[in-house]
């Protein structure tokens, strides 16, 4: 698994990782909740999933968002505060204004209309089209 970042910003790749502020390699600086990074081919295959860089990052944000639900906790020590269901939350209201915000990064994508929070499939992968949306 590898991680590349171009600060040329010139493949999608690198528009992912700018997008979603992945372009540290140093160790525990990555975005994930245990501070590593997305890999190339993890992105890669979101951004082939989603058909553009721009979806890529919709879907990125919304595995990233799937992965701190899944550690949601709080932690408050002395001064130190951790609200990880917080960070999932902002990790949704950032992809959905990628959606509203990006043209295209919207079409092609189908909202589960999940109560934690929208989970988005691309129209190819799934054979679901914008009206079948309930």
């Amino acid at each position: 698994m590898t991680f590349t970042y171009s600060a040329a910003v010139d493949t999608d790749l690198a528009r992912v990782r700018l997008a979603i502020n992945d372009t540290s390699a140093t160790t525990d600086a990555g975005v994930k909740p245990d501070g590593t990074n997305f890999t190339d081919e993890e992105l890669n295959a979101l951004i082939t999933a989603g058909g553009s860089w721009q979806r890529g990052v919709v879907l990125a944000l919304t595995v990233l968002a799937n992965a701190y639900a899944a550690k949601a906790r709080s932690v408050r020590e002395s001064d130190y505060a951790e609200d990880l269901k917080a960070i999932a939350g902002e990790l949704r209201a950032q992809a959905q204004e990628w959606m509203k915000n990006i043209p295209g990064a919207w079409k092609g994508l189908i909202s589960s209309g999940s109560s934690e929070g929208p989970v988005f499939f691309g129209t190819e992968q799934w054979g679901a089209e914008v009206e079948d949306q309930g």
